[in-house]
């Protein structure tokens, strides 16, 4: 029996499929981000929120010369469930419950200790941060790894987001890990997964940004390899 044009060209379709090589899958685009772009995402945050509370203090600071105190209370009740809301939507829009965000930073190689097998890392990359005012503040909840401090940049004072250790953190490494690492030192990086947080429960008189860390990886962005990572909760 003769076969068909049409089945040896099916036969050949599933020949084809099953010897292709798989694609890899496209990479998070919030993976990997630069100081900079980690900068101008927190800043677009930050200006949100300021507006909103700002727009909320406004109208809830005072009771009305003919306002009764439960007018007031109701006044403030529903002008409250208006700022909820914004926030909420503004958290949907921008996927800011599930979005992880990951922000790369240049890791030194400072020396490798061949009895302990450990590495002495460093860090001095920093992350500008939304500087606080009286009503708005950002915040870093406790963590071993990274947190946010107050300093003065050109005259002005700001936050930076920085790592924890100083000077060094110690990485334990085998030998071959270590010297693989240290001849691609260009390539190696720290990477800090956070999401941002912008739910203001029970908010009086200050809204709070906050920076979540989720996550540390020490990483050869060469390579795409992760050679150390934790958790942070």
């Amino acid at each position: 029996m003769k076969k068909t044009p049409l089945l040896l060209a099916g036969l050949l379709s599933a020949f084809l499929a099953a010897t292709a090589p798989a694609q890899e899958s496209a990479p998070d685009a919030d993976a990997s981000l630069s100081p900079e772009q980690i900068t101008e995402i927190l800043k677009t945050e930050w200006s949100f929120l300021k507006e909103k509370s700002d727009a909320f203090f406004a109208e809830i600071q005072s009771k009305g010369e003919f306002e009764t105190t439960p007018e007031f209370e109701k006044r403030v009740a529903a002008r409250r469930q208006i700022f909820q809301a914004e926030i909420a939507k503004r958290i949907k829009d921008e996927k800011l419950d599930t979005r992880q965000f990951g922000v790369l930073l240049k890791a030194n190689l400072v020396s490798y200790n061949a009895d302990k097998q450990t590495y002495a890392v460093a860090c001095s990359v920093t992350v500008q941060a939304p500087y606080d005012i009286p009503t708005l503040v950002s915040y870093i909840p406790t963590n071993p790894y990274i947190a946010i401090q107050d300093t003065v940049l050109g005259g002005y004072r700001t936050n930076q987001m920085v790592m924890r250790f100083r000077p060094s953190w110690s990485w334990s490494v085998d030998r071959a890990t270590a010297m693989e690492a240290k001849a691609d030192e260009s390539a190696v990086y720290f990477r800090i997964q956070f999401m941002i947080d912008i739910n203001q429960p029970g908010i009086k008189q200050q809204a709070l940004l906050r920076i979540v860390p989720k996550g540390i990886e020490l990483v050869n962005t060469n390579q795409r390899k992760t050679l150390w990572r934790s958790a942070i909760s």
